[in-house]
This record gives C-alpha cells, sequence and structure tokens, in this order.
C-alpha cells in the first residue's frame, strides 16, 4: 500500500487498495473462509491521541476490518 499521505494520487490509490482488500473479506466471509490479514499499516493503532488526517484515514480502514 502507498505511505505517502500527501500525494493525492497516492491516496487514492490507497483508498481504492483498501476497498477491495475489505471486498475480498467480505467475499471471503460470504464462503464461510477464515481470513488472516498481516502486514504493516504504518500506522501504532493504539497511540489514539495523535489525530492527524494522516492517522484518521488508517484508524478508519483498520476500525473497518477489527468490525467483521
Amino acid at each position: 500500500m502507498p505511505a505517502n499521505s500527501t500525494d493525492r494520487a497516492q491516496i487514492d490509490l490507497r483508498l481504492e487498495l483498501e476497498n477491495s482488500i475489505i471486498d475480498i473479506i467480505i467475499e471471503a466471509q460470504s464462503k464461510a473462509f477464515h481470513v488472516v490479514l498481516m502486514g504493516d499499516f504504518n500506522i501504532d493503532y493504539h497511540k489514539k491521541h495523535i489525530n492527524n488526517s494522516k492517522n484518521r484515514r488508517h484508524r478508519i480502514f483498520i476500525d473497518k476490518i477489527l468490525n467483521f
């Protein structure tokens, strides 16, 4: 996933990729698959006191995944 948080094209690409990942997870769950998602999401999820736009975007994706 692109980690650049200032280039609009990179942000759009990241959002498109995040949506694709979510769609794949939903499809896999509908087929009763067990999903294991591994990776470095370029954020310390437990540092909620850091609330800039980059962290908010990353946290939204992680929150979506954790709510499956």
